[in-house]
């Protein structure tokens, strides 16, 4: 019945493309202006004839054609973003012109907006049958956020965890976690889109979207698909779409700019200026520009700015006489950090450790070390608060057309990306008698005297007396000084250097033609990526155990009596970068085909399919350092007693070529039972193909050569009940998820050297729950926003390999089947009561998340939290408004991320028994960001 059904609508296209065009002797003419309610024109407004396939969009100055409608009576459409959807009924006669002008109404609430993700076409959400959520202006200015992703913790359904600052975020929906976890690859199942299109294709390996994605004012609104049609409206992305939409030139001229300041985390500044300008040039030429400056020290003091920078975006929109063309560019140049672990204690209530509190900052202080990179032959300069330098120049290039019944999108984007990384990471803590930190350091078979010294005072801090034996034996260590604060430990981590280089051009074309009730759409995607990229882990850096900790400088006595310098003055162990470097390419092909079918005024049909395919080729070149014996070279000082520029580099290159081939589909009913409500439901099966990381980690051989890149599948249903009042709009989605084929393999190695991989185990999680979203306009000027999510995310299937010693012999397979998924709350919602009364506003955002396991095997669980902001907004002329608001208002210490002890223990396999055999231990967290207030001031024109 499905093909049959399926052939018949393609015959029914088939027949309508043979079909002339009907006589104008039997045609009228509709013609007229669009304008909102103060008489502006609105260019870009779509207007259709209802029942038929015959649609334009108003030029430059409001004014739309219509030619070639049947003679007889007709319902006009017209529908703009923002704005009540405008209706009229006309009887046109044969060779008759008839004038019909609008005046459109804005729309208080967003629940008629005409919305453009996650479908074939433009529809409003009370006629689509998918999960989408539009964040408004208003929304928008309820919001500090703290980052671009921050502002989807106002879409139910989705965790947000925006704790590290303004990059390396985490973004997921409805229980489809895996591989989310680590911040280096948060996106790994949705797509961050930028008017219509992903800001990157490639994710994964500490490069993602959220580097080159600003949320300023130029941005008009957001529209975020959780799952459902995600998987076959948007490439490689079934977990989800957020689209931020761009402001355009209307028909006068208009915008505005703003200022806010701020002091975070106790003292630390903070600076932004916004702006954004739209208008016409002629007749037919719109445009908007506009763009953002922000100097952040931080809510925790790093002792250097953690933000620094902005970007620079524009459109230019020339009206056609049945579509537009739009042309947009963007320059950014931004600078930013991230925070790193907490020290924190009680596993069962985790605390921060003695010393430390949620504005406590652990990266490295500001030094310039010369390093040597032998890949480039060259000394260069390492400063880890030089933090992440993201740059990016765009263009990007829309074309919408309208042909006799015909409609054609073409949307393409040419970008060139770099980023420049120096920054500390890899923070862990240790006792000075921890082997890991000789092993790390390149000391392992080095026995004497090893000194820890402030480099300002020359303080002793601390003394190790490395006795021969195992250099993992910690009894072979004996500390004889210890002078370091709390508790005579260290807080390590490691110097980091990358540099990135991508070009990266995408299209996305479509042509849709309407035949009576139904609509179909077929189109394609490509996208293809060139990345360039190093990776350094730079050098050990062994530091005291104090917020802001202050790097030590190393010697080492041989038995013999020599001393050798094992740092060099800042507290670099190494001064050779290790650079991996990745040559990579990725091509991306995808077709699509969608049909929906108004069955009826009320009830519409929709489905679609994507074939999508996948092809990443490149080399690795992996960097190996080698340490000589220590006194036997001379390194690049040519001081055999300055050991930490005695390493040499060797590189050895694997290449992989590898290509994944998926077909996703997802349809979807939905059904007005009156003007204001609806039901719908949608069953969907996507496919993600792996990530950019997974094939910049091959570094073997044996990596190269057994290379399997394996599709994850993600089965979803939904459904929706959908109301909506002139003053109230609610939306209950409940949902099944079910996330399948989660692969982990990971080499081992054998007692010779070489490597193999256990079988590989395939994971799964399911997930059931429901989002409900709510927005209502109450009495006496107070209304209330609220989304909510209550969901059960289990591990069905979720099984480790552990390796114990080298070899397969004593390998076992851990299995934690039937455990909550990590990072998966029961509940978490967010309420936003207002209340505007003149020229006065106010709002307070009460975020809750519901306790949820650390890990699988539920080592410990992360604690419930509750975070309040709190804003008002005063109009002191009807342009001038002026604003204050504080974020975590009670300064709540909610963690959001967590590492184990030490730096070898892995998350997954941290177990209860290890938290029950060291209760005392030290870990780390990280907490959401301490209490912030700012004032603002905003000028409209």
């Amino acid at each position: 019945m499905k093909t049959l059904y399926t052939s018949c609508s393609l015959l029914t296209l088939l027949i309508a493309l043979a079909v002339p065009v009907a006589s104008a002797q039997s045609t009228g003419t509709i013609t007229g202006t669009v304008t909102d309610a103060r008489g502006n024109a609105l260019p870009g407004a779509q207007v259709i004839v209802a029942g038929t396939s015959l649609g334009t969009v108003t030029g430059i100055d409001g004014r739309y054609a219509l030619d070639g409608v049947p003679a007889g009576e007709h319902t006009v459409e017209v529908r703009f973003v923002g704005y009540q959807t405008g209706e009229a009924t006309v009887s046109v006669e044969a060779g008759g012109r008839i004038r019909l002008d609008f005046a459109l109404e804005e729309e208080v609430l967003r629940f008629d907006e005409l919305i453009v993700t996650g479908t074939f076409d433009r529809r409003s959400a009370q006629e689509a049958s998918v999960a989408i959520t539009t964040l408004t202006p208003q929304v928008l200015e309820q919001t500090v956020p703290v980052s671009s992703a921050d502002v989807l913790k106002n879409v139910p359904g989705v965790f947000v965890n925006s704790a590290l600052g303004e990059i390396r975020n985490i973004v997921y929906s409805r229980g489809v976690s895996a591989n989310t976890v680590d911040a280096d690859r948060g996106y790994y199942y949705v797509s961050m889109q930028e008017d219509g299109l992903p800001v990157t294709t490639l994710t994964g390996g500490n490069y993602g979207p959220d580097y080159y994605l600003r949320h300023d004012l130029t941005v008009t609104r957001v529209e975020a698909v959780r799952g459902g049609s995600a998987s076959i409206t948007s490439a490689n992305a079934p977990g989800g779409v957020f689209n931020y939409l761009s402001r355009t030139g209307a028909g006068t001229f208009g915008g505005a700019v703003s200022t806010r300041n701020g002091l975070q985390g106790g003292d630390n500044p903070f600076v932004r200026f916004d702006a954004t300008l739209g208008g016409p040039l002629s007749e037919k030429v719109t445009f908007n520009v506009g763009g953002f400056y922000r100097y952040d020290e931080g809510a925790r003091d790093a002792g250097y700015p953690m933000n620094q920078g902005g970007q620079l975006k524009g459109n230019l929109t020339y009206g056609l006489e049945n579509g537009f063309l739009r042309f947009y560019a963007k320059y950014l140049h931004d600078t930013n950090g991230w925070f790193e672990f907490i020290p924190a204690v009680n596993f069962s209530d985790p605390t921060f450790a003695q010393g430390f509190d949620a504005a406590s900052s652990v990266l490295f202080e500001p030094m310039a070390v010369p390093v040597y990179s032998t890949r480039r032959n060259e000394t260069l300069t390492l400063d880890p608060s030089k933090l992440v330098n993201s740059r990016e120049q765009m263009i990007q290039f829309q074309l919408v057309q309208f042909l006799d019944g015909w409609e054609i999108d073409n949307n393409a984007r040419f970008s060139h990306k770099g980023r420049t990384w120096q920054s500390s990471g890899v923070i862990f803590m240790s006792h000075p008698a921890d082997p890991l930190v000789y092993l790390i350091g390149g000391m392992a078979v080095d026995f004497g005297t090893y000194r820890f010294t402030d480099p300002d005072t020359g303080t002793l801090m601390a003394e190790v007396v490395r006795a021969p034996g195992s250099p993992f034996d910690p009894s072979t260590y004996t500390v004889t000084t210890n002078n370091l604060p709390n508790g005579g430990r260290f807080l390590n981590g490691l110097a980091l250097d990358f540099r990135a280089s991508v070009n990266e051009v995408m299209d996305q074309f479509q042509v849709a033609r309407e035949v009576g009730p139904m609509r179909f759409v077929a189109g394609g995607f490509f996208a293809y990526a060139d990345l360039v990229q190093t990776n350094s882990f730079g050098s050990l850096v062994t530091n005291t155990f104090v917020p802001r900790p202050q790097a030590l400088t190393v010697t080492y006595t041989a038995l013999d009596g020599t001393t050798y310098q094992v740092t060099e003055p800042h507290g670099f162990w190494n001064t050779t970068l290790s650079e991996t470097r990745n040559d990579a390419s990725q091509l991306t092909l995808a077709g699509f085909f969608n049909h929906s079918w108004e069955l009826s005024d009320r009830f519409n049909l929709d489905y679609g399919f994507r074939l999508e395919r996948v092809r990443n080729e490149g080399t690795n070149s992996i960097a190996s350092l080698v340490r000589p014996p220590v006194g036997t070279a001379g390194g690049r000082d040519g001081s055999p007693l300055t050991l930490y520029d005695n390493a040499t580099v060797t590189f050895e290159d694997f290449s992989y070529d590898a290509t994944v081939t998926t077909f996703s589909f997802s349809g979807g009913l939905n059904y007005e039972l009156t003007n204001r409500l609806a039901i719908y439901g949608r069953f969907s099966r996507g496919n993600k193909a792996p990530d950019l990381i997974l094939y910049n980690d091959i570094d073997t051989q044996f990596e190269a050569e057994t290379l399997e890149p394996i599709t994850q599948k993600i089965t979803q249903v939904e459904g929706g009940l959908k109301y909506r009042s002139p003053r109230m709009t609610l939306i209950a989605t409940p949902f099944y998820s079910f996330l399948d084929d989660f692969a982990i393999s990971t080499p081992f190695q054998n007692e010779d050297g070489t490597f193999y991989t256990p079988p590989t185990l395939f994971n799964a999680i399911e997930t059931y729950g429901v989002e409900v979203e709510f927005d209502a306009d109450l009495s006496h000027g107070f209304g209330l926003r609220a989304v909510t999510t209550l969901q059960n995310s289990t591990a069905t299937r979720w099984k480790l390999n552990v390796a114990n010693n080298p070899g397969p012999a004593d390998d076992q397979v851990l299995d934690f089947s039937g455990g909550k998924a990590e990072n998966a709350a029961d509940v978490m919602f967010t309420l936003t009561p207002r209340f505007q009364r003149g020229r006065f506003s106010s709002f307070a955002t009460i975020r809750y998340m519901g306790a949820r396991p650390a890990n699988v095997p539920r080592a410990f669980d992360l604690p419930a939290f509750t975070t309040v902001d709190l804003g008002v907004d005063v109009d002191v002329t009807p342009r001038v408004h002026l604003g204050a608001s504080v974020s975590n208002l009670f300064d709540t210490a909610g963690i959001m991320s967590w590492t184990p002890p030490g730096l070898l223990i892995g998350r997954q396999t941290f177990t209860p028994e290890q938290v029950a055999a060291n209760p005392d231990a030290t870990f780390g967290v990280v907490p959401v960001q301490p209490r912030s207030f700012f004032v603002s001031l905003r000028y409209d024109f």
